[in-house]
Order: C-alpha cells, then sequence, then structure tokens
C-alpha cells in the first residue's frame, strides 16, 4: 500500500469527518465515544493485528450490512495538527468492503513517516472503524489497550458473528483492562471502572 490510500483532500476529509460524527462522539474513552443510536457494545483487546477478531469481524460485518466501504480513521493524534501538517495528509483510509486480508494488513502497516510509530499499527491513541451502512463502527483505546464494537439500534445484525472473539465488559474489567495497570495491583482505578460501568453496562 502507498500514501494514495489517504487523502490530502480537506473536501473529502470533511466529507469523511461528517459520516464518522454519525457514530462516534467527540469525547475519549472510558467517557461514551458513541452517539446515542448505538449500543449492544462488545470488547476486545487491542490488537488490530489479529486477523480472527478484527479483521473477519469487520469482513462479517461488512457483508450483513452490505457495506461497499470500509473506513479507518486515527482519532488522536489530532488529523490536523498532527498528521496533515506533518505529512500533508490526513488519516483517513477507505477500503472497499470486499478487500482482502492482505489490503487490511497493507494499509495497518503503513506509516507515513519511515518510523513504525506513525503508522496505523503503532501510533495512534485512538482509533475507528465504520462501515458505509453506518450501522456499526469500532473504536480503540490504545491507552487502555480495548476496542468497543457498538450497533445501531434500528439494525439486525446477528451478534453471533462475534461470539468467543468480541467481549462483554465484565471481562474486560476482569480480563485485560487490569493489566494496564500493574503498576497498582492490577486494580482498575475507580476513575476509570465507574464511567465504564456507567456508559457500557448492557
Amino acid at each position: 500500500m502507498d500514501k494514495q490510500h489517504y487523502t490530502k483532500s480537506i473536501i473529502e476529509y470533511e466529507r469523511l469527518k461528517n459520516m464518522q460524527n454519525q457514530i462516534f462522539r467527540n469525547k475519549e474513552f472510558p467517557d461514551q465515544v458513541f452517539c446515542p443510536n448505538y449500543g449492544r457494545f462488545r470488547f476486545s483487546e487491542y490488537n488490530w493485528g489479529d486477523q480472527e477478531v478484527y479483521w473477519d469481524v469487520i469482513q462479517s460485518l461488512a457483508k450483513q450490512c452490505c457495506d461497499a466501504y470500509l473506513f479507518f480513521s486515527i482519532i488522536n493524534p489530532d488529523p490536523i495538527e498532527y498528521y496533515y501538517k506533518a505529512f500533508g495528509m490526513y488519516p483517513c483510509c477507505t477500503l472497499m468492503g470486499n478487500s482482502t486480508w492482505e489490503d487490511f494488513v497493507s494499509f495497518f502497516e503503513y506509516s507515513f513517516s519511515k518510523e513504525y510509530c506513525d503508522s496505523f499499527q503503532f501510533g495512534p491513541r485512538s482509533v475507528c472503524c465504520y462501515g458505509s451502512s453506518l450501522k456499526w463502527g469500532i473504536y480503540g483505546d490504545q491507552d487502555l489497550e480495548t476496542s468497543i464494537l457498538a450497533i445501531r439500534e434500528d439494525s439486525e445484525i446477528d451478534l453471533n458473528i462475534v461470539k468467543n472473539k468480541w467481549k462483554s465488559l465484565e471481562d474486560a474489567l476482569d480480563i485485560w483492562i487490569p493489566l494496564v495497570f500493574t503498576h497498582s495491583g492490577m486494580v482498575v482505578p475507580k476513575m476509570i471502572e465507574e464511567p465504564l460501568r456507567k456508559n457500557y453496562s448492557v
């Protein structure tokens, strides 16, 4: 993959941003990052390189929703203040709905610079992914090593496709989020746990 998959056009960036804003709020996790009409939350460890957990699920969602396109965006660092000013491109990537795992890996590993830290794989603190149907979205937060899948309430997506791959909030709080806090005995602070339960309990 090369940089042509990202956009240099402010018009295209704003179009994609407007679509993104129909799913995601301008908030930071563990605040509620999804718009009010999204729910049925499922959780996964932040590992976008896991084909079975991420790409296979994304393809299944796209197939169910007849998504012609898949959109991936870096939310933090700031798309304009960092990526556009540093590299002349906005960190928004569009893939066809029937793209392959190899297409995804090529995008996933592409770095805006010679440093790995400027790739989707390693650089962002937060990212998002969604289909052109706007019936689902995934928000990834690297600080808490967690991604959240949300489904639009009026859609009839069969979540059996994520069974045993994406977990409940309780599983996330029991299994991997505590690992972020090894310095404090793997106890999730109340300032993290309480908003998670408030915003994402099903």
